[in-house]
């Protein structure tokens, strides 16, 4: 992997893509306010009083309004296999965060300040 092309890489994820959509949550305009978690679908223990068991969740998770909770920095699945993204938390394969797709930014920074120390 060159520098160029990690460089693209992270650029692409950070919403330099055909959707112009960052896939990184809380970082640059727009990012996507339908992510596929249904504990930042549902409102916070500060904002309800009452207790709240797990099936509740599903009522707020199922609604078509945006997350209560930003799920800061989460990176989510992103654009489908014809480069269109859907901010729909029901389109799983592109609205879902998950520690195997945030894992790819933790190598690819090590990669450039490797890179860039070396040079």
């Amino acid at each position: 992997m060159t520098l160029k092309s990690t460089l693209l890489q992270v650029d692409y994820i950070l919403g330099q893509n055909s959707a112009r959509v960052s896939y990184m949550i809380g970082f640059g305009r727009p990012y996507p306010w339908h992510v596929h978690h249904r504990e930042y679908s549902i409102p916070s223990v500060h904002a309800h009083c009452y207790h709240m068991s797990c099936s509740d969740g599903f009522a707020h998770s199922y609604t078509r309004l945006p997350n209560l909770n930003v799920l800061v920095e989460a990176i989510l699945s992103g654009l489908d296999e014809n480069d269109g993204f859907s901010d729909d938390r029901n389109s799983f394969r592109q609205s879902k965060p998950a520690t195997y797709i945030n894992a790819l930014m933790v190598g690819a920074p090590a990669f450039l300040v490797r890179t860039l120390m070396a040079s």
